[in-house]
């Protein structure tokens, strides 16, 4: 799964909301395929499923290809 993939199946605005982002914000991650690693805790904590851990494999992955 990519940081957009995440992104598509979470939500934008619900990530947004969440977090305490604009919906714009979000967006771009998606757009830019990544989630920046200083929202991964927030994003463990409002996504249980998405633990800092899964989150840094995504982007080791990402950054591998």
């Amino acid at each position: 799964m990519t940081p957009s993939e995440i992104i598509a199946d979470k939500g934008i605005k619900t990530i947004a909301d969440k977090l305490g982002l604009v919906p714009n914000a979000v967006k771009q991650w998606k757009t830019r395929n990544n989630i920046p690693p200083k929202y991964w805790p927030q994003m463990s904590r409002a996504f249980p499923d998405l633990t800092v851990e899964k989150l840094e494999k995504v982007y080791l992955a990402k950054r591998a290809a």
